[in-house]
């Protein structure tokens, strides 16, 4: 109870903190040139941590303190990159907005959906398919086939699909469906070094793992993990060289 009681007066504490340094970070930037972009950004980056980091946390269920963190490091390179290129700054700060965007869609989503898990069903249907994607729609670029290109527009699956990834392991891993949740992650990892997109492979299977520790909160499982995780890795370079070949004839 002692512990509940830190984290309900410490959030707000540090929401504060947060409003009021992006306020006085962004005002100084206004002061220092006059920058009327910089004094709309010193009110508005505040009232988007305020709604985002209290009314949405109370509105749908979310962590608090998680959202504020998240917020904070994001307003963040807000600020940095406007100190230092306010055209970049700006763009980042529009990619932020998109970002709320995408987080509000989920969060009425998962709150309002009625059957969970038909909607976990589809996500993880269109993630698969948004992974495959790449090896039927795609080219290789910098040693990876991991962009599809589709008339003028380009652009990552595996980035649209992270967040996917998230939601549909919390479900499962939540309704202590393991298995199924470590089936689908084994098939997003296929495809991903089908791929060659090793980066993007080794982060969701840190995602993966990271989040089965938190649900069963069993350290030998999860260190078993890693280490074969290591080995798959260096097994799965060689072993999967000759398929990879393969497809590559196949769809060329």
């Amino acid at each position: 109870m002692a512990r509940k009681k830190r984290e309900r007066t410490a959030s707000p504490l540090a929401v504060r903190l947060s409003v009021l340094f992006y306020f006085l970070a962004f005002l100084l930037l206004f002061l220092k040139s006059w920058d009327l972009v910089a004094l709309a950004l010193a009110g508005g980056i505040p009232v988007l941590i305020l709604f985002f980091s209290s009314f949405l946390p109370r509105r749908f269920g979310l962590d608090k303190p998680v959202m504020t963190l998240l917020h904070f490091l994001a307003a963040l390179s807000v600020l940095i990159l406007y100190r230092f290129d306010p055209e970049r700054g700006l763009r980042q700060g529009l990619h932020y907005l998109i970002g709320l965007t995408v987080l509000c869609f989920f969060a009425v989503a998962v709150s309002r959906f009625p059957r969970r898990t038909v909607l976990t069903v589809l996500l993880t249907c269109l993630s698969l398919a948004l992974l495959a994607a790449p090896l039927l729609l795609g080219r290789e670029i910098n040693g990876a086939r991991n962009w599809v290109f589709i008339g003028g527009v380009s652009f990552q699956p595996s980035e649209a699909v992270k967040p996917v990834l998230l939601l549909v392991l919390s479900y499962l891993l939540s309704e202590r469906k393991r298995v199924l949740a470590a089936a689908f992650s084994v098939l997003c990892l296929l495809l991903l070094m089908l791929q060659k997109d090793l980066g993007t492979a080794l982060l969701y299977f840190s995602v993966t793992l990271l989040m089965y520790w938190i649900s069963t909160g069993n350290l030998v499982f999860t260190s078993l993990g890693i280490l074969g995780g290591a080995g798959a890795a260096v097994f799965g370079y060689h072993q999967f060289a000759h398929v990879r070949r393969r497809v590559a004839v196949w769809l060329n």
